[in-house]
């Protein structure tokens, strides 16, 4: 698993890396860490909830986890994108 910085977010690296590792040890977080993470995905994504949760904290690729829910793997890039900018933006 590796870490490629998004362009067209306003956040460094280094934010960007953070946020993208510390939601890959989801199951390793307190509960209220996890309910943070679980919150903003329910609210960026609605219905989509569960492709989001498991291209964020799965192991899962970006191109998986749109095929396994049946979405368009565009979408999901865009609501990786908002949850990474929201992340900074309610902390």
């Amino acid at each position: 698993m590796y870490f490629k910085k998004m362009r067209g977010v306003g956040l460094s690296y280094e934010d960007q890396g953070y946020l993208f590792f510390h939601c890959k040890r989801y199951c390793k977080l307190t509960e209220d860490e996890r309910e943070k993470i679980d919150r903003l995905i329910a609210r960026i994504a609605g219905p989509h909830f569960m492709a989001l949760q498991d291209a964020l904290t799965g192991r899962k690729s970006i191109t998986l986890a749109a095929m396994d829910n049946y979405i368009d793997k565009t979408l999901l890039y865009r609501l990786r994108h908002r949850f990474f900018e929201e992340w900074y933006r309610i902390k």
